[in-house]
Parts: structure tokens; C-alpha cells; sequence
């Protein structure tokens, strides 16, 4: 075992996803995406807690590159971090493809002296990525995909001028996906199926939680023996053999890279003593922008709470990024005939 990494829970309670030494290896050695080596510097931009660390440690360190450390407030300034690019040379860059969108807007010149970009986390917005490759794109642009229980990259697609569309690509070295239908069974290209991911990539399953294993760690019934992660995202084949992002199975859903459970917000919120009950949903933002927002009924015979103060008592059992936006307080939950 290398480590532990958290992901959301629906249940409220976080999972922590087991992860092999094998599965580390394999995402940055001997791979297809892409080759590090002794004159590469590889940015240390990502939080610890987020698997894309893996990616830029043991990236660097297990293949003779320089690990350059990026702090967080030159990270989220397109000025302070062309600069530190410049000044420590770093060559190759992980970003989420919120943040790569952010830049691209302000500054999309900024990444012009790296050889290789890598984002990933959300679907892809072909117009950016162009914007970027017009105002002088990186030597390769890469559209990474993987849950953190496939070991932070799965699939990749190096982008080129023609894509008008961006996929989630193919599978990296040492790494299998299958595009299967309710039954298991593997769906045609064009059709819309679930995507389970095998190789040595996929996690041991989940510290003791032996039923959610069972449920998300399949038997692969194309290699006997071995196991297939079920993603939960709905994908289809191309006709070129690449893979295309659809959306999501159940309602987890993604926001600025990180994988949210909304259950786990309404569960958070629905512990709170003057909620009785929470839904909560992503929603699109007026520019375009992604943002949680909570629809929120007070418990009986208190007074309606204020979001400011709903959001403080959030903040001490969540991460910042799973805290709504917006509270919107109803006096009951509207409901269908059903």
C-alpha cells in the first residue's frame, strides 16, 4: 500500500481509497502520455490531498526530474505564475480544467513556455483550449481523465488544431477501459454506455468499507482473476476509437476538479439544527461558471438561519469547495404527484 486518499461520500461519511505502490509506478513509469526524465521540471501546484499530486511527486522523483514548488497565491495569478515558470524552468504542468479555463481567459498567452499542459477534472471547452493554442500554446496539451480509485489519470487525448470536439481519449499504458450497458455487456461505438476502468491502476478498494468495494470493484469478466473499476460516468466510442465524456451515472458531480457526493453536503446540512431538510444541485453561474447551491427547509418553530451562518457551521465539517454558494430558504420542499 501506498496511501490513503479521501473522496466524497453520499452517505456523508468520506471513503478512503486504498492505493497500491504498483498503481503509482504505472502512472508515471513506462507510460505512453507522456516520458519524464532528468531535464524535465514538473510544477508541485496541487494540493496534497488532491491525487493529482501523485501525478507531480512521484513523477519528478521516480524519474530523475526537478520538482518545482508552486504556492498556492502564484497559482491563481497569471502574472506571478508565468513568472515562476520562467524562473524555475518548469517544463511540465498539471492544472484543473477549471483553472486552465480561468487562465485562458485572462491570459491565455501564459502557458507558452511549457512542453507539457495536462488538464483535466471537467469536460473540455474547445473554444478555450483554441484561445490557448492562438495566443501561443504549450509544445503538447494534454485532456487527462481518472477517478482517484483508477489512480489520477486513466485516459488522455493529445489535443491538435482539428479537434472540434475534445475527448477524454484513450486508455495510458498498462490500463483497460470497457464502455459496458446495464447487463456488462459491451456496448457498440456511437452508444452510450457506463466506462470501467481495469490495470494494475485500479485501487484496492475502499478502507473498510467491504460492501461499497463490492459494489464499486467489479470482477472484469474479460480477464479472469482481474477487476474493473465502475466509474459511474457515461461515456460512448468515437468512430476513431476515442473515448467521449458523456455525464454522470448517479449524482456525484465535479466542480473546479474536485468530485463531489451531493449527498454529502445535504447530509452536512440536514446535522445542523435548524435545517430539516436540504437539497442540494449544480448549478450553472451568470458566466457560465459552475456553483453548489442549497434549497434549504428550516426546521419547525425555528427561525429561518441566515446563509452566512449556515455556511460557517458547513465550513467546519467541510472542505471550502463543498460548501454551497448560495442558500436559497423555502418553506417547504416543492414536490411532483410522485
Amino acid at each position: 500500500l501506498a496511501y490513503i486518499i479521501y473522496t466524497s461520500g453520499s452517505t456523508g461519511t468520506p471513503k478512503g481509497v486504498a492505493v497500491p505502490q504498483v498503481a503509482v509506478t504505472r502512472l508515471v513509469l513506462g507510460t505512453d502520455y507522456l516520458q519524464l526524465g532528468p531535464t524535465d521540471v514538473v510544477a508541485q501546484a496541487s494540493n496534497h490531498s488532491f491525487d493529482a499530486a501523485t501525478f507531480e511527486v512521484w513523477g519528478a522523483l521516480l524519474t530523475g526530474a526537478q520538482l518545482a514548488f508552486v504556492q498556492h497565491e502564484e497559482l491563481l495569478c497569471p502574472a506571478a505564475l508565468e513568472q515562476r515558470i520562467t524562473e524555475a524552468g518548469i517544463n511540465t504542468m498539471f492544472l484543473t480544467t477549471a483553472l486552465f479555463n480561468e487562465h485562458a481567459a485572462r491570459s491565455p498567452a501564459l502557458f507558452r513556455h511549457l512542453d507539457h499542459l495536462l488538464f483535466g477534472g471537467e469536460s473540455a471547452d474547445p473554444a478555450t483550449v483554441q484561445r490557448v493554442r492562438a495566443a501561443g500554446a504549450p509544445r503538447r496539451l494534454l485532456n487527462v481523465y481518472g477517478p482517484t480509485e483508477t489512480t489520477t489519470f486513466a485516459t488522455w487525448h493529445e489535443i491538435s488544431a482539428s479537434d472540434t470536439t475534445i475527448p477524454i481519449g484513450r486508455p495510458i499504458a498498462n490500463t483497460f477501459c470497457h464502455v459496458l450497458d446495464a447487463q456488462r455487456q459491451t456496448v457498440p461505438a456511437g452508444v452510450i454506455g457506463e466506462l470501467y476502468i481495469g490495470g494494475v491502476g485500479v485501487a484496492r478498494g475502499y478502507l473498510n468499507r467491504p460492501e461499497l468495494s463490492a459494489e464499486r470493484f467489479v470482477p472484469d469478466p474479460f480477464r479472469p482473476g482481474q477487476r474493473l473499476y465502475r466509474s459511474g460516468d457515461q461515456v460512448r466510442y468515437r468512430r476513431d476509437g476515442a473515448i467521449e465524456y458523456i455525464g454522470r451515472v448517479d449524482r456525484q458531480v465535479k466542480l473546479r476538479g474536485f468530485r463531489i457526493e451531493l449527498g454529502e453536503v445535504e447530509s452536512a446540512l440536514c446535522r445542523l439544527p435548524a435545517v430539516a431538510q436540504a437539497v442540494v444541485d449544480l448549478q450553472p453561474g451568470p458566466a457560465g461558471d459552475k456553483r453548489l447551491v442549497a434549497h434549504v427547509v428550516p426546521a419547525a418553530g425555528a427561525t429561518p438561519p441566515k446563509t452566512a451562518h449556515l455556511q460557517r457551521q458547513l465550513a467546519e465539517a467541510l472542505p471550502p469547495y463543498m460548501v454551497p454558494a448560495f442558500i436559497v430558504m423555502l418553506p417547504a420542499m416543492p414536490l411532483t404527484a410522485n
